[in-house]
């Protein structure tokens, strides 16, 4: 196999696992998560340097939806969540046991309004 070709591979491959990972139904949080980060049912891991954590800060303060922010750097609760969550990426928000990675505002909004999220739509 030529090097292009290997390259080509490479890159094919680690676009389709970030597609897969992208379509994946939500994870659910464990107990042992849900224990780390507490009783709210709002919960952000985030990270002071990250701009899609400070955007999403925004969008939850507009819609008027109470949540807890956890540092993934600073704060230990935090980190402990993040790596039980096999994090690779902030944030990650919590709605009750539904996991949501990434920014997905609108996502996130619906689930919190919910009475009580479930991972499925």
């Amino acid at each position: 196999m030529s090097m292009r070709a290997f390259l080509i591979t490479l890159a094919l491959l680690f676009g389709a696992y970030k597609l897969v990972d992208r379509l994946a139904p939500s994870a659910t949080a464990s107990a042992e998560v849900r224990a780390l980060v507490g009783p709210d049912r709002v919960v952000m891991l985030g990270a002071s340097w990250c701009g899609y954590c400070r955007q999403l800060r925004t969008d939850l303060e507009q819609a008027g939806i109470p949540y807890v922010e956890l540092d993934v750097d600073d704060d230990e609760r935090g980190a402990q969540a993040y790596d039980r969550l096999s994090g690779r990426g902030v944030p990650i928000t919590l709605v009750d046991s539904v996991v949501v990675r990434g920014y997905d505002p609108g996502r996130i909004i619906a689930l919190a309004r919910a009475e009580t999220a479930s991972a499925t739509p």
